[in-house]
């Protein structure tokens, strides 16, 4: 009789410890399957990433929020942002980038900050760039200012920015980079993602971005 209740008390312990082991397993597997895993220096350079090895402090600017209200450098802080230098006017390469942006942050769990800073401040105001981004997201915030500090900006992330011809034509290109920028949590420069923007690629990205 004590044999079979040692045999029964052994085969359930056995059990116990399967069941535990099992389940330990399972949840090691789905940790590995659903975390991002961090991109390669091919993968990256063949997405047109470009992260730095320490990311770089930005100077306070002067800007303006498509609120209207004064944008102080800290608005970068406590989640990534995208930024690109583009303008409401633009035929081709800012509606397109928008675009694009937009379907990834419709499809994404979490996805960085988005901003458009006008390089044609003349034309772009708070409210025009309001309207224009509430057509792509309604979470996009547009950043205007004077041209000079505009430019500072774009100094500060190495990225060229065109003058704005002198005339009193409404229809006008201003010269601009097709780069998306990447600030990090803490407001600091962090890298590049390089022109031609996917979707299957922005995703792959971000998820990087998650890892870091």
């Amino acid at each position: 009789m004590s044999s079979d209740t040692d045999k029964t008390s052994f085969n359930k312990t056995t059990l116990w410890i399967l069941a535990t082991v099992g389940i330990m397993v399972a949840f090691l597997v789905y940790q590995f399957a659903s975390s991002p895993q961090r991109l390669s220096e091919q993968e990256a350079r063949q997405l047109g990433l470009v992260l730095f090895d320490e990311p770089r402090a930005l100077e306070p600017i002067n800007l303006i929020s498509d609120s209207g209200q004064s944008l102080a450098m800290e608005e970068f802080e406590g989640q990534w942002n995208l930024l690109f230098f583009g303008f409401t006017h633009c035929p081709d390469i800012c509606p397109t980038t928008m675009a694009t942006l937009a379907k990834v942050n419709a499809e994404a769990m979490e996805f960085p900050r988005v901003w458009l800073v006008t390089v044609d401040p003349r034309r772009d105001t708070a409210s025009e760039l309001d309207a224009y981004l509430n057509k792509f997201d309604p979470t996009f915030t547009g950043i205007t200012g004077e041209i000079s500090d505009i430019k500072a900006l774009a100094n500060q992330f190495h990225l060229p920015v065109g003058h704005a011809p002198h005339t009193t034509s409404a229809n006008y290109n201003v010269g601009h980079s097709s780069s998306l920028v990447l600030v990090d949590a803490s407001g600091r420069h962090a890298g590049y993602i390089k022109a031609p923007h996917t979707v299957a690629g922005l995703q792959s990205i971000i998820g990087n971005l998650r890892s870091i």
